[in-house]
């Protein structure tokens, strides 16, 4: 669940780019929350990357840390991609709101 916390606070940028940044910085940081080992994420995402015999790979490596979901997920994909689109959308709004809203300078 943390991890699909990350793609849902990043969703702008997974549906700008088709994947998320997680630094290894932020790996770190996903692991304590997660209250796991740091010493496991080569482990971990040795198996998040590839099909096992028990469960579709969790995620599709772009490069060193950049992640996409794995293919097996293409409902909470949609949901991602669609929660990025509206939350630019509703920034650009608000952001054409907001010079529309500004008073004009006064003329002395």
């Amino acid at each position: 669940m943390i991890l699909l916390s990350e793609f849902s606070e990043k969703s702008k940028e997974y549906y700008q780019h088709k994947c998320i940044k997680i630094s290894e910085e932020e790996w770190q940081q996903l692991f304590i929350r997660s209250k796991l080992p740091f010493t496991y994420l080569p482990k971990i995402l040795e198996r998040w990357t590839q099909d096992g015999f028990d469960a579709p790979k969790v995620l599709e490596a772009i490069d060193k840390w950049h992640y996409s979901l794995g293919n097996a997920y293409q409902k909470e994909i949609i949901f991602l991609q669609e929660q990025g689109k509206y939350r630019i959308k509703r920034s650009e709004k608000g952001k054409a709101s907001s010079k529309k809203d500004r008073l004009p300078a006064l003329s002395r």
